[in-house]
């Protein structure tokens, strides 16, 4: 079990980048999205049942586009395998909306969760 980091950082007036782009988990992994724009990010997952422990509703991060701030980070568990409704292999998008720039957050191509 490993915590992987995805900073999603401001690197220009008009971007903020996700850092890295692709967030290599597997079962029992947390995710932890760390938000230093200083602004609001939000954290949309359409693929979120199929890999997150405890997916938010509406595959939007709970809160994290009401008021969270740069010291307010969003935390995940990843599932567990096995079972009809276990982790998986495979590739899941995830985007990230900066306030601060009004842009979606850009990394090496689209963001993702790849699993393995």
């Amino acid at each position: 079990m490993q915590t992987r980091i995805v900073a999603i950082v401001p690197t220009g007036p008009n971007q903020c980048r996700a850092i890295p782009a692709h967030v290599h988990v597997d079962a029992g992994d947390e995710i932890n999205w760390i938000n230093l724009t200083g602004d609001e990010i939000t954290i949309f997952f359409p693929s979120s049942a199929r890999v997150l422990a405890a997916p938010p509703a509406n595959d939007v991060a709970p809160g994290i586009g009401h008021g969270k701030k740069a010291d307010e980070n969003a935390n995940f568990a990843v599932k567990a395998r096995g079972g009809q409704n276990g982790l998986r292999d495979g590739s899941y998008p995830f985007s990230v909306h900066c306030k601060l720039t009004n842009n979606f957050a850009e990394g090496d191509s689209a963001p993702s969760i790849e699993v393995p």
